[in-house]
């Protein structure tokens, strides 16, 4: 177990404890996020899928205009979410860098306490 691991997790169950709601958004955040990234590669695929058509006449294929331009607006629209979501993760990220003295305190005395049976096997 890496101890950088080991005090995010402690870090999360601090800040879980003491600003549950702060946690709640980080979480909202990322799978916002996440989602968004994958709406967006779902588009250029349906997109890309729809060019490589040969069967299609790209010029005179209105439903393909029609994606595109949906596509541009729902891209427009999760990439500003995108930016959002990422401007609050900052935010709130920043406020738990407040609680990572106490994490990393945690993760040491873990490691401590499990190295402890190496000195005297009755730990």
């Amino acid at each position: 177990m890496v101890e950088s691991g080991l005090e995010e997790q402690c870090l999360a169950i601090v800040v879980r404890s003491e600003q549950p709601q702060l946690e709640t958004q980080k979480n909202e955040k990322l799978t916002a996020i996440a989602s968004g990234k994958e709406e967006i590669l779902k588009l250029e695929d349906s997109i890309l899928a729809r060019l490589s058509d040969e069967s299609i006449d790209l010029l005179n294929d209105e439903q393909l205009v029609i994606q595109l331009q949906q596509s541009k607006e729902t891209s427009d629209r999760v990439k500003t979410d995108i930016e959002n979501a990422e401007a609050n993760m900052k935010r709130i990220d920043d406020t738990r860098e407040g609680y990572r003295s106490c994490g990393k305190k945690a993760a040491v005395l873990f490691f401590v306490l499990n190295d402890l049976s190496k000195i005297n096997p009755m730990y």
